[in-house]
């Protein structure tokens, strides 16, 4: 699934495992190899859930929030419309109300177009289903 409810939506478990992948991933952010690199899922909660900490300072958190924003919206892969496209998907998501949101659940999300055919209840075109 490209993108998820914001962070409003997950439960205090979910936070908890986004911390410990946080933490994870900022023990490897310094190696700078491949395997070091969140999956784009994790990287988009992470850069949601991202706070400030004061012994990071300025420079070095938003540093960070550029690593987790790249891993997320993968600019190298993906077009400039492709990226727009995840950002308002993103915000669709967020503003959508729960009961709207539990009918999504375990469909992967492509496209905002994608979420109103399901909520509108028209079968997808499996066809054109590309991954962004």
């Amino acid at each position: 699934m490209l993108a998820e409810p914001v962070p409003a939506a997950l439960g205090q478990e979910q936070l908890g495992a986004v911390k410990l992948e946080e933490e994870e991933a900022a023990g490897l952010a310094g190696i700078r190899r491949p395997e070091a690199r969140p999956r784009p899922e994790v990287a988009h909660q992470l850069f949601r859930c991202f706070q400030y900490k004061e012994d990071m300072g300025p420079r070095a958190s938003l540093s960070r929030l550029r690593e987790l924003c790249g891993h997320w919206l993968q600019p190298a892969l993906h077009t400039k419309e492709q990226i727009l496209e995840l950002l308002v998907l993103e915000q669709f998501l967020s503003v959508l109300p729960q009961h709207l949101l539990g009918r999504l659940q375990g469909h992967p999300l492509r496209d905002g177009e994608e979420v109103v055919l399901l909520l509108e209840g028209v079968p997808r075109d499996t066809s054109h289903a590309g991954p962004l």
